[in-house]
């Protein structure tokens, strides 16, 4: 579900970027301003990017492994950080956030023992 959805959203801008997107700097961030696609435009941005969340993060909380769990909790976190601070230029904050909390997820990965399942 979570690939498809995806392909929806995305493949018209990496067809068409120019058509679809348009970027600029804000403060010190970029902010991405998405041209409303069809089939997206009945629903508001915000409750598209609280399912896309969702769709990233509920996966991590089905896990055994604890700490997994816990990075699930810091992208939440992150994504209402992000959400709630810096609305105008959410996505790129987000992924700023995602991008730093990929060192926790390497370390996680690096104390899990040989040959032992994540799920």
């Amino acid at each position: 579900i979570g690939l498809i959805f995806g392909i929806l959203l995305y493949a018209p801008i990496l067809i068409y970027p120019d058509r679809w997107l348009a970027t600029s700097v804000a403060g010190h961030s970029i902010r991405y301003d998405f041209v409303t696609i069809t089939p997206f435009d009945v629903v508001p941005p915000s409750v598209w990017q609280w399912i896309y969340v969702i769709f990233i993060v509920m996966p991590l909380f089905k896990l055994e492994n604890v700490r997994l769990r816990i990075f699930g909790a810091l992208i939440t976190a992150a994504a209402i950080i992000a959400n709630a601070i810096y609305w105008s230029e959410y996505i790129s904050v987000w992924c700023m956030f995602a991008a730093i909390l990929s060192f926790y997820l390497m370390w996680v990965l690096k104390k899990l023992p040989p040959g032992v399942k994540m799920s």
